[in-house]
Formats: C-alpha cells, sequence, structure tokens
C-alpha cells in the first residue's frame, strides 16, 4: 500500500494522510511551497497511492506544471 498526500492541505485532515502545505502554522507533515518550479516532495519514487488536491490548483501559479510533473513521479 502507497502513501496518501492531501496537498495543500490547510486544516483540513484526513485518517492516513500526509498533509503537504507551505504554512507552517497549519502544522503540515511535509512543509513545501507547492508553487516552486523547482519543487521535490520528500518522498520515493512511485510512492503514492492517492492525492487529494481540494482547492489548490487554482492557487498554483507558474509551478503548475513542474507540479504536476512532480505529482506524477
Amino acid at each position: 500500500m502507497g502513501l496518501k498526500l492531501n496537498i495543500g492541505s490547510g486544516y483540513k485532515r484526513y485518517d492516513d494522510f500526509l498533509n503537504v502545505d507551505d504554512d507552517p502554522l497549519v502544522n503540515p507533515d511535509y512543509l513545501v511551497n507547492l508553487d516552486d518550479v523547482n519543487i521535490k516532495l520528500p518522498i520515493e519514487d512511485n510512492s503514492v497511492e492517492e492525492i487529494k488536491a481540494y482547492h489548490i490548483f487554482e492557487h498554483i501559479g507558474e509551478g503548475f506544471i513542474p507540479l504536476m510533473k512532480e505529482l506524477y513521479r
């Protein structure tokens, strides 16, 4: 069974999901700027089974394509 990621999590939590956000105040499991054009999530290749991304993609600017490539990785 692979990892489950909740990207742009904010304060919303789901059972068995790791939370990824760029705001340290929401206390994410991974503190990552999702709009960074050099994004590299601290996870192994092909290790993610499921991704939740509610109301996050519309906030991503020039880092959108790099984020999509990283999520595919």
